[in-house]
């Protein structure tokens, strides 16, 4: 009968026995092999039960040509062992270092606490903690998104949430803030921060010495704040003003103030459900600067008020859309300043002032700003008389499959159909001294891609590539060329960099200006695509950081927003 293969790489294991609680994250590279191993010299290391793994004990594989990694012992007659462990990687001890943290802090404060991993079947061990203190708090701690979140409508349970769960706007809007937990690699360590996630300024993160376990809860300084400003504001105002028409009142429905008052106090309106709902709505966007979101709240409370018969509730819609308006109107002139600018500089042949503008028009367009098409077309000439700078090698300004001739031609990867006569194209000079061949497929480190196919076979392949992105999104999951090609068989043939950049480009074209690419999610889970979805970018008018950790940290982001806009329901 034959075994399975152990061909993962196990990142975690715990320390001592197969039940210890103990865990220990395997350092990747050589050098630091050898200090772990002296560090640990006569311990054992366990594939743990609490880790979903077999029990059975773990050696360490040193490699100086791949990274190095815990794995199993074989069986005495020499077999593999068999191990149904599905998540091997180092976030999966996560839930044993939240205790292994919380334990310590707790004990520098006198306390104790009574830890339980959440067993749920189909679901990793430890997806779920739950943390009784000794006073009588208890802390839920949802470390993955396998399990729904339950919000304890009793407020006796505080929930936190991992990175990767989301959280609803309505239910982060009611509750005003959300406690997050996260995890990071420090070297040989793991560590874990709180943070507190908020509608007006997202998510502040910090250590657990700045955080303290009060009665009312976890408190962090964010909470701190929102308290001290509640506290602030419900405060009863020093002078109440005393001459309210009656009539307003009893058109806001205010009922008379029970006992002797002070005064009759600020009229309140009892809004509909709707509008209450947008009012709130159109605040966090506001706060957020999220430009698309405002412009269409606007929209939608302007045409309530055109349905609003109540003068109460349309002067109480009125005086919320005013500061929105402004400064959707203020952002609409920078966007027409940028482009008159832009014109200027065209005009007088400016290629600094030039790309200048066009990272700042690009960038006003992913923020959500809508170009019309005179300065969609003066956008479009900007860019086509930039000279690159430093293209990328067989991807820098991927045109879309019907485009025109380009004026800056790429060795082995062209944007367009080949001309009629390819046998002996003309060369052209490269940055490299290394001179281009004649034929179309070059010399390369890689084998040689797949010639460029035909501008239908690329719209068939980049409709099924969308397809694909869209369950993921739907999934909340990350992808990769890999899986894509699992999932789609024959209708992802093997591509050439510069198809795949142009698939990727044809799969977003349906995309909304004010959206994300569906392929973030592509780029967020295979670093191999990368250089296909920064061409795909530049072709779509879109700018991205340079930095492989600011572009990590965006990708996330996006693919974030990305499970927002596409709903699993």
């Amino acid at each position: 009968m034959a075994t399975r293969s152990d061909t993962r790489r196990i990142r975690t294991a715990v320390l001592g026995h197969r039940d210890s609680e103990e865990p220990l994250a395997l350092p990747q590279k050589a050098f630091d092999l050898d200090v772990f191993r002296h560090l640990h010299r006569g311990a054992t290391f366990w594939c743990g039960v609490l880790l979903g793994g077999c029990g059975g004990q773990l050696m360490t594989k040193l490699y100086t040509d791949r990274v190095c990694h815990f794995a199993h012992y074989p069986d005495p007659d020499g077999a593999l062992t068999v191990c149904s462990r599905a998540f091997r990687d180092v976030g999966s001890a996560d839930h044993l270092y939240f205790k292994q943290a919380m334990t310590a802090w707790l004990g520098a404060q006198g306390r104790d606490g009574h830890f339980h991993f959440t067993r749920a079947k189909g679901t990793p061990v430890g997806s779920v903690v739950d943390l009784e203190v000794d006073s009588g708090l208890r802390l839920r701690v949802h470390i993955n998104d396998q399990v729904p979140v339950r919000w304890d409508p009793t407020g006796q349970t505080e929930t936190l949430l991992g990175p990767g769960v989301e959280v609803d706007f309505m239910t982060l809007a009611l509750r005003r803030y959300v406690h997050r937990v996260q995890f990071y690699s420090d070297g040989p360590c793991r560590r874990m921060r709180i943070g507190t996630e908020t509608l007006a300024k997202g998510i502040r993160w910090f250590s657990l010495d700045q955080c303290t376990m009060t009665p009312q809860g976890l408190m962090t300084p964010a909470v701190t704040e929102l308290r001290r400003h509640r506290q602030i504001t419900a405060a009863p105002p020093p002078q109440a003003p005393q001459n309210a028409p009656e009539a307003q009142r009893v058109a806001a429905g205010t009922p008379d103030p029970p006992g002797p008052a002070a005064g009759p106090g600020p009229v309140r309106v009892k809004l509909p459900t709707e509008v209450g709902r947008l009012l709130l709505r159109l605040a966090s966007a506001r706060r957020t600067e999220i430009l698309a979101e405002v412009r269409e709240l606007c929209a939608q409370g302007e045409h309530l008020l055109d349905h609003t018969e109540d003068a109460a509730v349309r002067d109480r819609l009125q005086a919320a859309l005013e500061e929105p308006r402004h400064w959707r109107d203020q952002q609409d002139a920078r966007r027409q300043q940028v482009f008159a600018r832009l014109q200027e500089a065209l005009d007088a042949g400016q290629p600094d002032e030039i790309r200048s503008l066009v990272a700042q028009a690009t960038g006003l367009r992913r923020n959500g700003h809508r170009l019309s098409r005179q300065e969609q077309a003066l956008l479009e000439e900007a860019r086509r008389v930039q000279k690159p700078s430093s293209p990328l090698p067989g991807t820098a300004h991927v045109p879309l499959v019907h485009a025109g001739p380009s004026t800056a031609p790429v060795p082995h990867t062209t944007a367009t159909q080949p001309p009629a006569t390819t046998s002996a194209p003309k060369p052209t000079p490269t940055p490299r001294p290394v001179p281009v061949p004649v034929s179309r497929p070059t010399p390369a480190p890689r084998p040689a891609p797949v010639a460029d196919r035909s501008p239908e076979e690329l719209a068939s392949v980049a409709q099924a590539v969308r397809g694909a992105l869209l369950r993921a999104a739907r999934r909340r999951r990350l992808t990769s060329w890999d899986t894509l090609q699992r999932q789609l068989g024959s209708a992802l043939p093997s591509l050439s960099p510069g198809d795949q950049a142009r698939v990727l480009t044809l799969a977003d074209c349906a995309t909304e200006d004010n959206q994300p690419p569906l392929s973030t999610l592509l780029a967020a889970g295979d670093p191999d695509a990368v250089p296909a979805y920064r061409a795909s970018a530049t072709s779509l008018g879109l700018t991205l950081p340079e930095d492989p950790d600011d572009l990590h940290d965006v990708l996330q982001a996006d693919a974030a927003h990305l499970y927002r806009l596409w709903p699993s329901h």
